[in-house]
């Protein structure tokens, strides 16, 4: 993978960006694919602080993120986190009236104070494509 690949995971409900992500939890797995979620989480922190900035008072929710992504990368059984987050989809983006819906959505959702949007690179395909 690229050095500066960017995965995005969720974090309490929040989609953050994570740079290096792949190479790190392919480093990690002789070492750390039997230990428990914790020293994975912390680990994780620790290495990923190193590119990433991570909120000195959310790194515990990162670690615990970050293990979920772990396991997941792993093929493990994990529980998703519960999201409450609103998404939305505009279906067919290049097309200029979709852009322009986009945009209006956007809009709307920042006068509500809906700052979790998702990336643009998330949207769903066109339907028939």
């Amino acid at each position: 993978m690229p050095e500066n690949d960017v995965t995005q995971i969720s974090v309490k409900g929040n989609l953050v960006g994570i740079i290096g992500l792949q190479d790190i939890m392919a480093a990690m797995v002789s070492d750390y694919s039997q230990q428990s979620d914790e020293v994975i989480g912390v680990e994780m922190v620790r290495r990923l602080a190193v590119k990433n900035y991570i909120p000195g008072g959310a790194r515990n929710h990162y670690a615990q993120a970050l293990a979920r992504e772990f396991r997941k990368f792993l093929g493990q059984p994990v529980e998703e986190e519960t999201v409450s987050v609103l998404r939305v989809f505009i279906l067919g983006p290049g097309c200029a009236q979709c852009n322009r819906l986009e945009m209006d959505v956007r809009d709307v959702m920042a006068q509500m104070n809906g700052n979790r949007l998702a990336h643009p690179s998330l949207r769903m395909p066109p339907v028939g494509v």
